[in-house]
């Protein structure tokens, strides 16, 4: 699991990483879309952008001999993929090298996403929190309230119900 290695030396293994890839890409879902479409879809959602920011030629290879996609969790939420065989193994992060391996990649993207976002927005904290629910998080959110990156999904989670904000 990449969230349970540092990330030092997380960071430390994106560059060995690569060398193992014939290509690979990221895909993103918005808060927003989260909120309006749920995190399963997005999950789905932004796989598929990542699949589309493929060079044409693996994307063509990929579809046309045998490939299998091997998730992490415990359903599907890729959906039919045509050719592309979908297997879901429940701790894959933690078993088979390649899903560790991206799971590595993507978390250290989506940290270094944050960290950017630091920079225009500070007051949350992100840099060092990565988006996660620290007390110097929350604490700006009750003090300043949301923007646009925060999931309302995930406010009233976290700070309740009755959260009022305006988006």
């Amino acid at each position: 699991d990449s969230k349970l290695i540092a990330a030092r030396v997380r960071d430390e293994l994106v560059e060995p990483v690569k060398t193992w890839l014939i290509d690979g890409a990221v895909g993103y879902a918005s808060a927003a879309e989260i909120d309006s479409l749920g995190i399963t879809k997005c999950l789905a959602l932004a796989a598929h952008r990542a699949f589309a920011n493929f060079p044409e030629e693996l994307k063509h290879e990929l579809l046309q001999h045998p490939a299998t996609a091997l998730l992490d969790g415990s359903h599907n939420w890729l959906g039919d993929l045509g050719s592309i065989r979908v297997i879901v193994k429940t701790k894959a992060d933690r078993d088979c090298v390649s899903v560790a391996a991206a799971s590595v990649l993507a978390k250290v993207e989506r940290d270094n996403l944050m960290i950017e976002l630091a920079k225009t927005e500070p007051r949350f904290d992100w840099a060092s929190n990565k988006g996660y629910s620290s007390p110097s998080h929350l604490l700006a959110l009750r003090e300043i309230g949301p923007v646009a990156e925060h999931r309302k999904t995930w406010l009233t989670k976290i700070l309740g119900e009755n959260t009022l904000f305006n988006f």
